[in-house]
């Protein structure tokens, strides 16, 4: 490393890369071993002992700023319902993507491996599955794609092209084929997330509330098998017989599609509402109170100099002061877009280490569904 890169107060593309790599094979080796042998303490191990004690030692060895790194901030509890919301909004979107992982694997021609989460037996075992596979995954996960890794591209492309590639290096992580095209999706709203609120917990929740919902489905789907038979239960956990009827296939697609048509539409809305809740003033920046525009002059502390938009001749000189709470408490209308930089060209060299992972996914694949034929 370079002097530069150790005054860096953030991680660089270069060592998040590293460190990315070097963890994708303990992962894959250590990792798959210790999950082996059992699932929950395996998963446990995982999660805080690969991916998240690693990047907070290296941080505080390397006198990193972990608070803004990693974006160490609260937000408030009506935003946390509203992301709540979201993660239920996003499931058939994510359903799709991965329908679609499923039915190209089939097309293929290689098989199909049930991947299917530990089924919760009764309330304890629930409450334990809940919390290794919602809340620590959700924790460790953030911290290593959204506060090491984003933050890292953040410091050298722009913020969308950072969130993309977190999301991206997310899905690969998953080192699943069938489950990478939903992680990328739920990776790039995680990312959005911790960028529009300033805050790691934002994508923490969210993270938390997609898995815990599957965990609870898959618990609740228990409390239902009695009576079933053993021939549908037995079906239910092979997705590959969806595609063997042509009309099932496109009545499934059919549903998810309407489905995630509303479901989307209701996560712009959501959007748009947090978005209100993290108003942004930058010079230049037009905003609207009760359907007046006003452009913002500059901002000294905490004052914002305005002007409104449309003046008389004999009104150009005319400059008012306000501050973003009393904006808020106006009901100011902020429309601003967190994914509209351009651009940036990234180093080749930076991004090495993302090619050498996907080799290693490549023997994944080979191994899981080629030698296993």
């Amino acid at each position: 490393m370079d002097g530069a890169e150790e005054r860096s107060p953030f991680f660089s593309i270069k060592e998040a890369n590293l460190i990315f790599v070097i963890l994708a094979v303990v992962f894959l080796t250590l990792g798959a071993y210790v999950q082996s042998v059992s699932l929950l303490p395996g998963l446990l191990f995982t999660e805080y002992g690969i991916l998240l004690l690693p990047i907070l030692l290296y941080a505080a060895i390397r006198k990193k700023d972990i608070r803004r790194t990693f974006r160490l901030k609260g937000i408030p509890l009506n935003v946390a319902a509203k992301i709540v919301a979201l993660g239920f909004l996003l499931l058939p979107t994510v359903a799709m993507a991965n329908l679609f992982a499923v039915w190209l694997i089939d097309k293929i021609g290689l098989p199909v491996i049930d991947g299917s989460l530990p089924t919760p037996g009764n309330p304890i075992e629930f409450l334990i599955h809940f919390f290794v596979i919602a809340v620590t995954a959700g924790i460790c996960e953030e911290m290593f794609f959204r506060g090491m890794v984003m933050s890292a591209y953040e410091q050298t492309v722009s913020p969308k092209q950072a969130a993309l590639l977190a999301a991206f290096m997310f899905g690969i992580f998953h080192f699943n084929p069938q489950n990478f095209f939903g992680p990328i999706l739920l990776g790039a709203m995680f990312a959005y997330l911790v960028q529009l609120t300033d805050s790691i917990v934002a994508g923490m929740l969210a993270h938390a509330v997609n898995n815990g919902i599957a965990v609870t489905m898959n618990y609740l789907l228990t409390l239902f098998q009695q009576g079933i038979s053993s021939e549908v239960l037995e079906a239910s956990g092979q997705p590959e017989l969806i595609f063997e009827s042509q009309g099932t296939l496109i009545a499934v697609v059919l549903f998810y599609t309407a489905v995630a048509v509303i479901g989307i539409l209701g996560i712009r809305i959501i959007l748009r509402s947090i978005r209100q809740d993290y108003p942004k003033y930058e010079p230049g920046q037009t905003f609207f109170v009760n359907d007046k525009a006003y452009t913002v002059l500059s901002e000294e502390s905490d004052h914002l100099f305005i002007q409104p938009e449309q003046l008389l001749a004999t009104e150009s000189d005319v400059v008012m002061t306000t501050t973003k709470e009393k904006l808020k408490r106006a009901g100011a209308q902020n429309f601003y877009r967190i994914w509209g930089e351009q651009s940036k060209p990234i180093p080749v060299a930076d991004v090495i280490p993302i090619a050498v992972t996907l080799i290693f996914y490549g023997f994944v694949v080979y191994y899981a569904y080629i030698r296993m034929v």
